[in-house]
C-alpha cells in the first residue's frame, strides 16, 4: 500500500529590499515599449503567416523579433537587448556563433555546400567529428550515426533499441521530451494534449513517473521512499501492463529537462540500470538538452555514475551556427543495420562546427565555467526561496536551472499567473528566460560562456519581477487583498437599506 506524507505549509516570507544592480543605471537594455514599433509590424502579420506554435495563445506575451544574437544578449529589430538565459532552448552552449566556430565551418562550406548522404561515398570530416566526439564518452561507447536534429537522433535511438533486442516495448517517463515527431512525442508525454493526438498512431511504449521528488505523484519522501518510482515499474507495470521479455530499453533524460529540470536522487539512474541490466534492456539516454556542458559535466549522466549503451546527442554538438545531431551507443546496441539517415545528416561544414565546438570547450573550460556560476546561481534563486512565498522549489545542476512558483506550499498548487506575469515583466526590463502557457516554473539556460556580471544582472532583473508577483500572489499580497476585500464588503453593507 502506497504510503502518504503529511505537508505542511511554510512560514510567510518576509519582505526583502530592493536587489543590488549589477550594471550602471544609463546601461538600459531595453528602450522602446514591447514589442517596439518595427517589431509590431512584424508582429501583425504573425497569424497570417504562420501556423502552428506561432500562435499566441501558445507564447504568451511574445514581444520579441530577433535581429541578432551575440555576447549573450538578444537583439530586436528596435535594438532592445535582452540578456539571453535561454541559450536557443540549450543549443548555443559554446555561445552566440562564435567566430572560430564559424570560420572553421566555412571552408567545409563552401567545398561541399549541402552534402546529401550517399551509400557511394562518406565525407572525410565524418571520421574526424566521430573520433573526437567518441573520446568524450566513456570507452564502452565505440559507435556512432549522425542525425539533423535531436528529435530526430531521438527516433533513430528508439529504432537501434526495438532493432538489437528484438523487442516492442520501451519505457520513458511522464514529462519528459524527446521531440515532436510521431515516435519522440509518443515516447515523451511532456503534455497529455501535445500527446493527444499521435498516441494512438505510436503504440509500443510503457509510462511511468520520473523522480519529480517535489510533486512526487506517490506523496512520498526521498530517501524514506526507498525510490518507490524505480521499483514501481518491476511489482506494477512490469506485472500488469507488459512482461519484462517484451520491453527494448528504458528512453530517460538523466536530468528532465522541459518538464522543469528536475534533478533525480544519484541512486535513481543506477537502479534503473541495474533493472536493465536484470532484464537484458538497453538504456538509453537522452542527452540533447542536457549534453555539452550544461550541467557542469560534459554528459550529466557523469553525475550519476551509470554506463548507458545508448547516448542521444544533439543542440551543442551544433557549436551554436548549424544543425547536427547523433547517436553514440555500444556495438551490441547499434550492430544491426538500422535505416536512420536523412537528406540533411552529418552535413560537412555542421561537422567541422562540431569538432571546432568539442575544442573550444575544452580550451576554455567552459564546463567548468557552467558548474562554477551554476553553483553561484542556484545559492542566489535559494536566497529568493526563502524571502518569497510564491517560489516553492529551486532546483538546477550547472546552468540548467528552474524556479517553480506555487499558491500554496501545502498544496502546492501551480502558480501559473505568476510563471507568466515575471516573464513578461522580465521582458520589459531587458530578461529573457525560457517560459510557455505550460509552464508554472522558469528555466534558465544562458550561454555557459556568459560573463559573471552579466548573469548576475540577469538575476537581479529576475527577482524584482518576484518580488512585483510576491506583492501580488504571496503571502502579504493575499492578506491585502483579504483586507480590502473586507472593507469592500463592509462598505457595501452600511450603504444597504435598513429592513
Amino acid at each position: 500500500m502506497l504510503r502518504k506524507d503529511k505537508n505542511r505549509r511554510h512560514a510567510p516570507r518576509t519582505a526583502r529590499p530592493a536587489p543590488p544592480a549589477h550594471a550602471a543605471a544609463e546601461d538600459v537594455l531595453v528602450r522602446t515599449p514591447l514589442p517596439g514599433p518595427k517589431g509590431k509590424k512584424y508582429l501583425e502579420k504573425d497569424r497570417e503567416l504562420f501556423a502552428g506554435d506561432s500562435k499566441p495563445d501558445i507564447f504568451p506575451g511574445r514581444m520579441i523579433v530577433l535581429a541578432a544574437q551575440r555576447d549573450g544578449y538578444l537583439w530586436d529589430v528596435d535594438g532592445n537587448r535582452f540578456i539571453d538565459f535561454g541559450a536557443g532552448w540549450g543549443t548555443n552552449n559554446v555561445g552566440h556563433a562564435p567566430a572560430e566556430i564559424i570560420e572553421a565551418a566555412l571552408p567545409l562550406l563552401r567545398d561541399f555546400g549541402v552534402y546529401c548522404c550517399s551509400t557511394g561515398f562518406v565525407p572525410y570530416i565524418h571520421f574526424e567529428l566521430a573520433e573526437k566526439l567518441l573520446a568524450t564518452l566513456p570507452d564502452h561507447i565505440k559507435r556512432v550515426t549522425f542525425c539533423a536534429t535531436g528529435t530526430e537522433a531521438a527516433e533513430a535511438a528508439l529504432k537501434f533499441m526495438r532493432a538489437a533486442t528484438g523487442r516492442p516495448n520501451v519505457i520513458a517517463f511522464h514529462a519528459a521530451y524527446h521531440g515532436l515527431s510521431y515516435g519522440a512525442l509518443a515516447a515523451g508525454p511532456l503534455n497529455a494534449h501535445m500527446r493527444d493526438s499521435v498516441i494512438q498512431a505510436t503504440p509500443g511504449y510503457l509510462h511511468t513517473p520520473y523522480a519529480t521528488c517535489y510533486r512526487c505523484p506517490y506523496h512520498l519522501t526521498y530517501p524514506s521512499c526507498d525510490v518507490w518510482c524505480v521499483d514501481f515499474i518491476e511489482e506494477y507495470l512490469l506485472h500488469y501492463t507488459a512482461p519484462p521479455e517484451s520491453v527494448a530499453g528504458i528512453l530517460v533524460e538523466p536530468i528532465q529537462g522541459e518538464g522543469g529540470i528536475w534533478i533525480p536522487p544519484d541512486d535513481y539512474l543506477p537502479r534503473l540500470e541495474r533493472m536493465c541490466r536484470k532484464h537484458g534492456w538497453l538504456l538509453c539516454i537522452d542527452e540533447v538538452e542536457s549534453g555539452f556542458g550544461r550541467s557542469g559535466k560534459m554528459w550529466a549522466f557523469e553525475h550519476f555514475d551509470v554506463k548507458p549503451d545508448i547516448v542521444v546527442i544533439g543542440k551543442g554538438l551544433s557549436g551554436s551556427i548549424l544543425p547536427i545531431a547523433a547517436v553514440a551507443g555500444t556495438p551490441r546496441a547499434m550492430e544491426q543495420d538500422v535505416a536512420v539517415t536523412s537528406t540533411y545528416a552529418g552535413q560537412p561544414a555542421s561537422c567541422a562546427a562540431g569538432i571546432k565546438a568539442l575544442e573550444r570547450i575544452k580550451r576554455l573550460k567552459i564546463v567548468e565555467n557552467a558548474e562554477r556560476l551554476g553553483e553561484v546561481g542556484l545559492a542566489r534563486l535559494r536566497e529568493m526561496q526563502k524571502r518569497y512565498s510564491i517560489i516553492g522549489d529551486v532546483r538546477g545542476r550547472g546552468l540548467f536551472l528552474a524556479v517553480e512558483f506555487v499558491k500554496d506550499h501545502g498544496t502546492k498548487e501551480r502558480l501559473y499567473e505568476a510563471a507568466k506575469d515575471i516573464y513578461i515583466d522580465c521582458l520589459h526590463n531587458g530578461l529573457y528566460f525560457i517560459y510557455d502557457s505550460i509552464s508554472w516554473f522558469a528555466r534558465f539556460l544562458p550561454v555557459l560562456d556568459i560573463r559573471e556580471d552579466l548573469f548576475l544582472r540577469g538575476l537581479d532583473i529576475f527577482e524584482r519581477a518576484v518580488q512585483k508577483a510576491e506583492a501580488r500572489y504571496g503571502h502579504a499580497g493575499a492578506m491585502a487583498k483579504g483586507r480590502a476585500g473586507a472593507q469592500t464588503s463592509a462598505a457595501e453593507a452600511g450603504r444597504q437599506p435598513r429592513a
